[in-house]
């Protein structure tokens, strides 16, 4: 009698060729599927946050430029609502009153807000982009809980200085980006970009209390305008010349020390010019326009 049976042997060989047509179907298969189909989907998950950081950074940021703007009106419907000097205001708001003084402080609180909810966005994204291992670029800012800090306080003083002194803020925030090793032509159009809303938002300011001297104002405008026109075409000009970034650098360092030496000598014309040559200029905020 024989120790094992035909059929049982039979049936185990069958069940190991089916076994081992099964795995090398299912290795073909393997082989075949492109390398996101097998790999860790936490892998997949980080290439598509990655993909899309690259197609926001690629082109112009509309959110935060719509964010921008609607911060920028917010700010021009207080100034209008306190009135001054030039129309009364819509709210029947008188200056010196305690709703001009609430309305003034709305202006700093709305800008404050903004500033905490970009930072909470920015610092979002810090961290995302370090779980995913994202490369920065030559002049990128990592954008952490200290550069959140440090950048909008440092612009807060500089708008409060060039407001006192009447210089531009840009003058401050374009030395202050190169020092934090931005792009010098990344740089340079931020503060351009800033300086349009600043000078804006300046200049409705000056209206609403009725200090504006509008013969002063159109030809500083028109000259304004065309020296502007003039410095970008010429400076975009050397730039793809010479292929150097130092020309950026050195005309701010030039505007800088022109504003300080010019700001000097306008102080000094003032101190020996006597209190009555200012015309509207001085006095309390809600002085009288003469």
């Amino acid at each position: 009698m024989p120790l094992f049976h035909s059929r049982p042997q039979s049936k185990q060989l069958k069940d190991l060729t089916a076994a081992e047509k099964n795995y090398e179907d299912d290795e073909e298969k393997t082989l075949l599927l492109s390398p996101d189909e097998y790999e860790n989907p936490q892998d997949n998950i980080a290439k598509a946050d990655l993909q899309a950081i690259l197609d926001e950074e690629r082109g112009t940021p509309w959110v935060k430029v719509r964010l921008l703007i609607f911060c920028f009106l917010v700010v021009l419907v207080l100034n209008i609502f306190k009135g001054g000097g030039s129309f009364s205001s819509p709210l029947g708001v008188e200056c010196g009153s305690f709703a001009f003084w609430f309305l003034t402080s709305m202006v700093f609180a709305w800008v404050v807000c903004i500033s905490l909810y970009v930072r909470a966005d920015l610092i979002k994204m810090y961290y995302l982009k370090a779980k995913i291992g994202y490369k920065y670029a030559k002049g990128d800012i990592e954008w952490n809980e200290w550069a959140t800090i440090k950048y909008p306080c440092v612009c807060f003083f500089a708008g409060f200085f060039a407001g006192m002194f009447g210089v531009g803020g840009g003058i401050v925030k374009g030395p202050l980006m190169l020092e934090m090793g931005v792009d010098p032509q990344v740089a340079a159009a931020s503060s351009a970009c800033m300086i349009l809303f600043t000078s804006f938002t300046a200049t409705t300011s000056f209206y609403i209390f009725d200090l504006l001297i509008y013969d002063y104002a159109v030809w500083l405008f028109i000259i304004g305008f065309l020296f502007t026109s003039v410095g970008q075409y010429g400076l975009s000009y050397l730039m793809k010349r010479y292929n150097r970034n130092s020309y950026i650098i050195f005309s701010i360092g030039a505007v800088v020390g022109l504003s300080a030496l010019l700001m000097g000598l306008q102080s000094i014309i003032s101190l020996f010019s006597g209190p009555g040559s200012g015309g509207k200029a001085g006095g309390a905020i809600c002085d009288a326009a003469e």
